[in-house]
């Protein structure tokens, strides 16, 4: 269960891309060909230009559009860097980042519990002294899955005590 604190701060960054996207849109409607300077692209995203620039040279953005004096980002590269910085606040990693906007399944990010949080885990019990703990938020797994998980470790317990 997600503390307060958390949920706010994740209503606020949804609030914030909200906002840079609505942004960015009204930047299109007063420039018609919808492109952007790294200076604009550098606004939108609240990032520093030196980071925009390295998400490119390690290839977790695109390159811009057109060469030198000439390149310009479009609003593709502002989705982008808003998922960027979205999930990198989240704790997700650069080389994990790449792989989600290749388009591998978003990696759940980890953060150890804080205290005085309330963790619900399923405690399943296998044998004397054996006890399997799940928790079904983490796990990302159906019902039916479970289940099937639960019958093949009580199987495999049944067959190493025999």
């Amino acid at each position: 269960m997600p503390t307060l604190s958390c949920l706010f701060k994740y209503t606020t960054l949804f609030t914030v891309i909200v906002y840079i996207k609505h942004m960015a849109r009204i930047k299109q409607l007063i420039d018609p060909d919808g492109k952007f300077s790294i200076d604009d692209l550098c606004k939108l995203s609240a990032l520093p230009v030196r980071t925009v620039r390295y998400y490119i040279q390690m290839g977790v953005l695109d390159k811009p559009l057109g060469e030198k004096r000439g390149a310009h980002y479009v609003q593709r590269h502002v989705d982008q860097l808003l998922r960027i910085r979205a999930l990198s606040e989240a704790g997700v990693s650069l080389e994990a980042i790449k792989g989600v906007l290749r388009g591998d399944a978003p990696p759940v990010a980890s953060k150890p519990a804080a205290p005085g949080t309330v963790v619900v885990r399923s405690h399943v019990l296998l044998g004397p002294g054996i006890e399997l703990s799940i928790s079904p938020a983490e796990a990302s797994l159906t019902p039916e899955q479970l289940r099937a998980l639960i019958s093949a470790m009580t199987d495999v317990y049944k067959s190493i005590k025999e």
